[in-house]
């Protein structure tokens, strides 16, 4: 099918089809507080049904570091799922929730957890499934000792590492702003930005990303920042990423706008034993937490740049934080681990039924 769901109120026969054709045990359904427009039309199926949510219940509060250009822009379509969602009945959630026909919902945090409670949803359906990331894939084939910080040795500049989406909702631009104000300090900073753009995505997607990456070139030019900021574009190869942002000093990720819980870029990052700066949304203080990175406000480019000046001037404790950051992540569940905890939470359904 093209698509899973469109207008609420048009009846989604073909996926009742599909899915009476396979007459599945389950059904688990992904998707965001708004799939509570769209799941009493499956009620008919007669099928456990798992809702596995991945995203804040977010307030119109968030929206107020999103440009003009950003609200309107066609690649931000996610934009306004969120404020649909921040418009969404608490009370229609709430009843599709505590629902007969939703069996289960499952949750990556206990910050997503308690807010589903705070509107009323019974905490005895919700139950939370950690996220994982595979450390070994993401760090290649390197061997643990490279991935160590070396405190011994430091580049000549201070060099901050965006990773990423060009897109300016993850607050790539809000790092560009803040090197105006870093600069005035000292001149040793550089900011490197890996602008991933999916060269095998659709020509209508690339070309979405190629304008973002524009605009952040344009901001750079218009800023007077080419000789401080530089813009690598593509896929780059995993390894050559991994061996970059651990020659950094330190990692941005300033999201204003988080579309999973959490960001797998966020773990990614933690797991190099590097010091990363990212903002208050969503379960990010949860993983930030207990001195293992540090935290902004979303948009906020002048606090920003006073972290990262903090940062290069308190080098041995920037190294501390990211080894916090580092044992966090080297505890978290494995991929296997998630799976038994799955299998459990299935049995436990066909117990009940």
């Amino acid at each position: 099918m093209p698509r899973l769901v469109w207008a609420p109120l048009l009846a989604k026969r073909k996926i009742i089809r599909a899915i009476l054709e396979d007459n599945p045990d389950y059904i688990v359904w992904h998707g965001t507080h708004l799939s509570a427009v769209y799941l009493p039309q499956l009620r008919s199926i007669g099928k456990p049904l798992i809702w596995d949510i991945d995203r804040d219940l977010n307030g119109l509060e968030i929206f107020r570091n999103i440009s003009f250009r950003e609200m309107f822009y066609r690649h931000h379509r996610f934009l306004w799922q969120n404020m649909l969602t921040a418009f969404l009945p608490r009370h229609l959630i709430k009843t599709v929730a505590n629902s007969e026909f939703v069996t289960r919902i499952i949750v990556p945090s206990e910050p997503l957890r308690s807010s589903l409670t705070t509107v009323g949803i019974d905490p005895s359906k919700i139950i939370v499934v950690p996220s994982a990331v595979d450390i070994n894939d993401f760090h290649g084939d390197e061997e643990p000792s490279s991935l160590r910080p070396n405190s011994t040795s430091h580049t000549e500049d201070f060099l901050i590492t965006y990773f990423g989406s060009p897109c300016t909702l993850r607050g790539v631009d809000t790092a560009i702003y803040s090197m105006q104000k870093i600069l005035a300090k000292r001149q040793d900073v550089k900011l490197k930005i890996f602008s991933r753009r999916n060269l095998a995505c659709s020509t209508t997607e690339d070309a979405c990303l190629q304008e973002e990456e524009k605009v952040l070139l344009e901001l750079i030019k218009k800023l007077g920042l080419t000789e401080h900021v530089e813009v690598i574009s593509g896929m780059v190869d995993r390894s050559v990423l991994t061996q970059c942002l651990i020659s950094s000093s330190a990692i941005v990720l300033p999201f204003k706008l988080i579309l999973s819980e959490p960001p797998l870029s966020i773990l990614e990052a933690m797991s190099l034993g590097k010091i990363l700066v990212t903002t208050r949304l969503g379960s990010l203080p949860e993983v930030i937490g207990d001195d293992r990175g540090i935290l902004i406000e979303p948009g906020d480019y002048k606090a920003l740049a006073q972290v990262i000046l903090f940062i290069a001037a308190h080098r041995r404790e920037s190294e501390r934080i990211g080894k916090n950051a580092q044992n966090y992540v080297a505890r978290l569940p494995t991929w296997e681990q998630i799976a038994h905890q799955f299998n459990d939470l299935l049995n436990d359904i066909s117990l009940s039924k």
